[in-house]
């Protein structure tokens, strides 16, 4: 999946503390808010546990990089094989922006019917969309690599069984649903609104150069260094 991006941004945090209900179990301020946010993730280490990796997650970052692998590949590989791993390489960015595309749009048709859903309702109905879409991406994986020759498929499988393990974070957004119903629910809420009236993503400082990911829909996966 396109890597990955955060379900509660800076902008719509404040909106949710503001509104948020005097319970124990909600945030009240920017530091309980982190921690929360840091309690839904699971961090995998992907050169200690590279079986814990997602294979959506692997397979992206395979072709990410696959221009630094391709000399060594050429070599390896009959042509017919190279040209298939090089067409879909070509190709990743679009299917990325593609899935991301979709994902956004889900979000919003969950966020637009959410008023009288439960947070954890509205958490898993995330999930599953996010848990779609990555099905989708892994089968466009799979059906790239079963096209290969067997040789090919050998090389390439032992490659990234051996050389891709990317360190990883998931995050489950239920977590945060069930520990604060009430954040939650606000926040998501908040930040359709604020889509709404073109108020999002908000407009990042004129020095700052990093690109603006779009809204997580659900089990978001952030990609370390392999």
């Amino acid at each position: 999946m396109p890597a990955p991006a955060e379900l509660i941004l800076a902008a719509a945090m404040a909106m949710a503390l503001s509104s948020v209900t005097a319970r124990a179990q909600e945030p009240t301020n920017p530091a309980e808010v982190d921690a929360l946010l840091q309690s839904s993730y699971t961090s995998i280490n992907g050169r200690a546990t590279p079986e814990l990796i997602p294979y959506h997650v692997r397979m992206a970052a395979f072709f990410e990089s696959f221009s630094d692998y391709a000399p060594q590949f050429r070599s390896q590989l009959i042509k017919a094989d190279f040209d298939q791993l090089q067409r879909y390489a070509s190709a990743h960015g679009a299917f990325q922006k593609q899935d991301a595309d979709r994902q956004l749009r889900e979000w919003q048709e969950v966020a637009a019917r959410a008023e009288p859903m439960s947070a954890v309702e509205i958490a898993t109905e995330l999930k599953q969309s996010s848990r779609r879409i990555e099905a989708v991406a892994a089968a466009r994986y799979r059906a790239t690599l079963d096209a290969l020759s067997a040789d090919g498929r050998a090389v390439i499988d032992r490659f990234i069984a051996d050389r891709v393990r990317p360190n990883t974070s998931i995050e489950d957004p239920l977590v945060v649903a069930m520990a604060a119903p009430v954040f939650y629910k606000t926040q998501i809420l908040g930040t359709y609104r604020m889509m709404q009236e073109g108020k999002w993503p908000p407009a990042p400082p004129v020095s700052n150069t990093k690109k603006v990911e779009s809204v997580a829909t659900g089990d978001a996966a952030r990609v370390g260094s392999k």
